[in-house]
């Protein structure tokens, strides 16, 4: 089996057990609550500093992207480290049409976990 999309499916088993203030701390401190805010399509910046002190529950497709972006963090930290996967996540992307992946999992893009496995196969940051 392919090692990159084991690293995928690895990244995916942790983040699925993962609780929403659990997800929202660890994007919070290394993305920033107002780039969670964005990629998850909510209009409070706060939102995501109250899904992280169990304040409040992302809707069902915020929770979605949440979890997309929680699971694509894992993944690429893990590959290349927190600096390289922070500007992955703001940087645009030659395979997502130059729009970032922050963008990307905004709106519900099938292709993330493909851009994943192409930049951990590509080397990524290394």
């Amino acid at each position: 089996m392919n090692n990159h999309l084991t690293a995928i499916q690895d990244a995916h088993r942790v983040a699925i057990r993962a609780t929403i203030p659990m997800q929202a701390v660890l994007l919070n401190v290394r993305l920033g609550a107002t780039l969670v805010a964005y990629m998850t399509g909510v209009r409070s910046r706060n939102m995501p500093l109250r899904w992280e002190h169990g304040e409040a529950i992302p809707r069902d497709r915020a929770a979605t992207r949440l979890l997309t972006a929680y699971t694509a963090w894992l993944a690429i930290q893990d590959h290349d480290g927190p600096d390289v996967a922070r500007n992955w996540f703001i940087g645009a992307n030659p395979w997502l049409g130059d729009i970032s992946p922050a963008e990307a999992i905004r709106h519900d893009d099938p292709r993330v976990f493909g851009v994943v496995q192409n930049f951990i196969e590509d080397g990524g940051g290394a």
